[in-house]
Order: structure tokens, then C-alpha cells, then sequence
């Protein structure tokens, strides 16, 4: 469970109607994972080594 870098996440799901197809590769995350959202598909694709309780739905 190390940073992650909250800024860079926000700055990623402000601008998704820009992007598509965005692979994340993430070994644990905690807190909140804005780019998880029904509406986030298409733009954001999860590459989780460990699922936490935070993403386990999403998935």
C-alpha cells in the first residue's frame, strides 16, 4: 500500500473524455478510485496485481 498519487488520478478522470483505452497497473490501492466508475469505461482499463475492498465491485 504506497502513495498513490491522488493528483495525478484526478488530473487523469478530469480529462477522460479526452482519453481512451488508458491501462492502469496498480498493485494495492486504498482511498478513493475515481477512474472504477460505470462511466469511466472506455477510457480506463484496471490491471490489478491485488484487489482491495476499494475496487472489488468495480472488478
Amino acid at each position: 500500500m504506497a502513495s498513490t498519487p491522488q493528483v495525478l488520478v484526478d488530473a487523469l478522470v478530469a480529462r477522460a473524455s479526452e482519453l481512451s483505452d488508458v491501462e492502469i497497473v496498480h498493485r494495492h490501492t486504498e482511498g478513493p478510485a475515481p477512474y472504477t466508475a460505470p462511466e469511466m469505461a472506455g477510457h480506463f482499463r484496471l490491471n490489478a496485481l491485488f484487489l482491495g475492498a476499494n475496487l472489488r465491485e468495480a472488478v
